[in-house]
Formats: C-alpha cells, sequence, structure tokens
C-alpha cells in the first residue's frame, strides 16, 4: 500500500514535537551565548532537550532563569550554575531526567531543579553551595562524589553505588529511602 508523502512527514512532526527537540552543547561557554550551541538554537524551552558534546563547558550566569526538557552529558563536561540563576529540567506536571556520563561537573552555586530523575553512570562530582532539589530519585552508579555545603532536597530515593562518596558540610533532605 502506497500513503502520500504528507503521512510520513506528518508523522514525524508529531514524533518530534512529542519527545522534544535536542539542542547540543558543542562548545565552552555561557548558557546565551548561541556560539557554543549547534546552529545558534539556545535551549530555553520545556519542549527542548539539552545534550552537552564531550569535552564542553557552560556557564549559567545570574539573573538568567531557563527551563529546558531532558539534560544529557557526554564525558567530560561541566555544567555551572551560578548564584543569582536557575535551572529547570522539566517542569511541575512534566518531569524530566538529568544524566550524566562519565567525569561530569556539576556546580550549583544557584539553584538547579530537576522535575525528574538524576541519574549518575560513572565519575559525578556534584558541588552544591547552592540549592539542589530533585524531584525524583537519584541513582548515583559508580564513583559518584557528592559535596553539599548548601542545600539539597531529593523528593525520591537516593541510591550510590561502588566508591560512591558524601561529603555533607550543609543540609541534605532524601523523602524516600537511602
Amino acid at each position: 500500500m502506497k500513503y502520500p508523502l504528507s503521512i510520513p512527514i506528518l508523522l514525524f512532526v508529531m514524533v518530534t514535537s512529542a519527545f522534544g527537540q535536542n539542542r547540543t552543547i558543542t562548545g565552552t561557554g555561557n548558557w546565551n551565548d548561541p556560539g557554543i550551541w549547534a546552529g545558534g538554537n539556545i535551549a530555553d524551552e520545556l519542549a527542548e532537550n539539552v545534550i552537552m558534546n564531550n569535552g564542553t563547558s557552560v556557564t549559567l550566569t545570574s539573573p538568567l532563569n531557563y527551563t529546558v526538557g531532558n539534560y544529557s552529558t557526554g564525558n567530560n563536561n561541566t555544567l555551572t550554575i551560578d548564584a543569582g540563576a536557575e535551572l529547570n529540567i522539566g517542569s511541575s506536571g512534566n518531569p524530566r531526567d538529568f544524566n550524566s556520563s562519565n567525569n561530569t561537573v556539576i556546580n550549583v552555586y544557584g539553584t538547579l531543579i530537576i522535575w525528574g530523575d538524576l541519574v549518575v553512570n560513572n565519575n559525578l562530582v556534584l558541588v552544591v553551595t547552592g540549592t539542589l532539589i530533585i524531584k525524583g530519585n537519584v541513582d548515583m552508579k559508580n564513583g559518584g562524589a557528592l559535596n553539599v555545603s548548601g542545600n539539597m532536597v531529593v523528593d525520591g530515593d537516593f541510591t550510590g553505588g561502588n566508591n560512591t562518596a558524601v561529603v555533607v558540610d550543609g543540609n541534605i533532605s532524601v523523602g524516600g529511602n537511602v
């Protein structure tokens, strides 16, 4: 059976809008600099998923406030959220996840809210001097390091794999199991 060309295109548009569009960080710099984003497309909507290429570093500077879809890092990445800045991964009623690959560093001096899960594959260094809120679960596979001197709230479960280190000089609240 043959279908007119419009049916496959319509299906592609429906699938793309259902899962969101990917926005890729290809260079190092400030979040609002189009030069670090593939095609100059800055992720700034819930329908846009963020992907960091390997070896990149991005800083969300104050007073910026963004809400995006799922967030995935490559290897050897750094995400820094300056004091006074806020990044939401998902939103209330629209949970999205943060997935980190090998050797990721996340510095939260401002506010990071993950409305889904934080999934750590290997060797995440997470430094929180501001506020980190995770509405879902934290799943740290292996070699994760967490250093909290600010505030961290996990509404779900917190699971640490082999060689996970947690240092707390601030506050951590876990609503589920540890």
